[in-house]
């Protein structure tokens, strides 16, 4: 409870940054007293690791992954910008990004933290595999050997965190010098599943395009 009131301070309007939310605030936001919460944590630190954990063990990443297309559209509609949009929005407009972003700059993660954060991105991967299962569908595309489904779906989310964060700081940086583009980021999305697909009726090979 008093972990969920210092979650909802974190994602306030401004995006806090953890080390500014207080064990006494979120003591307050639920009603309870200071001597309470020191019964469960020892200082303002342990319950900032504490908070940390409790935003990287799934709670919030389902704001991600809800953005993400799971749902059948029309075939026309769905191509690579569909894709590139969808899952540059599921980054940007979700205050839990910015606040996970906070744990990047973490020298030494600790290993429930790290671990709590790959059981996220687990999560993330997942439903992104059914994305690029759903665009070879429509497409009449396969994944190009010997690469897997997964291996796409990590690309595609590597490529959407990574943007996201620049666009955060740069946001002219993602855009193209082609007129027709709809920006870096979407032509980066296009190469990615032109270099991991391929046509369904292709010769089988091992090989990849060359570069």
């Amino acid at each position: 409870m008093i972990l969920d009131a210092g979650l909802t301070l974190a994602m306030g309007d401004g995006v806090k940054a953890m080390v500014d939310v207080k064990l006494i605030d979120a003591v307050q936001a639920v009603g309870l007293t200071t001597g309470s919460a020191y019964k469960i944590w020892k200082n303002q630190d342990d319950f900032q690791q504490d908070l940390a954990l409790h935003l990287a063990s799934g709670f919030e990443w389902a704001r991600i992954t809800n953005l993400v297309p799971t749902l059948e559209p029309e075939p026309e509609e769905w191509n690579a910008w569909k894709v590139a949009h969808t899952y540059f929005e599921a980054f940007t407009q979700n205050r839990a990004f910015f606040v996970a972003l906070q744990f990047w700059g973490v020298g030494q993660p600790t290993p429930d933290l790290a671990k709590a954060m790959r059981d996220g991105y687990a999560i993330v991967s997942h439903d992104t595999e059914q994305t690029v299962e759903l665009y070879l569908q429509l497409n009449e595309r396969r994944v190009r050997k010997p690469y897997k489904t997964s291996d796409v779906a990590t690309a595609l989310s590597l490529t959407a965190e990574g943007s996201a964060l620049r666009h955060h700081f740069d946001p002219e940086a993602l855009e193209s010098s082609d007129p027709s583009s709809y920006g870096l980021y979407t032509d980066v999305v296009k190469a990615l599943l032109q270099f991991y697909t391929e046509p369904i009726d292709s010769e089988d090979s091992e090989d990849v395009p060359a570069g």
